[in-house]
């Protein structure tokens, strides 16, 4: 989901207002069709913005991740529910040994 990336580049200027270097990298999702927006939120936390997307979205959960300081990666994980089986089970997997085993 673009949205995705747009979220996290937000975010992140939002932490550090004086980041001086850009984002870079592609974004795949895996539906095309799983488009929302456009989107005119203000005032709104990030857990409302992620529940709105999913609300939206064609379904779809997302879980809080407490990340390491400095680690650049979004502080949530986004599933969309028509992901293939396998691709899904693979996500859940990687977020529970994350949570057993924190890094």
């Amino acid at each position: 989901m673009a949205v995705m990336a747009t979220l996290y580049m937000n975010y992140e200027m939002a932490r550090d207002p004086k980041r001086n270097i850009g984002f870079a990298g592609d974004v795949h999702g895996p539906d095309p069709a799983n488009m929302i927006g456009p989107l005119d939120e203000r005032n709104k936390t990030m857990q409302e913005l992620l529940n709105i997307i999913a609300e939206r979205s064609r379904g779809g959960m997302w879980v809080g991740m407490q990340r390491p300081v400095g680690m650049q990666s979004l502080p949530w994980e986004f599933l969309e529910y028509q992901r293939p089986e396998a691709q899904g089970v693979g996500t859940l997997r990687w977020i529970t040994d994350w949570m057993r085993y924190p890094h």
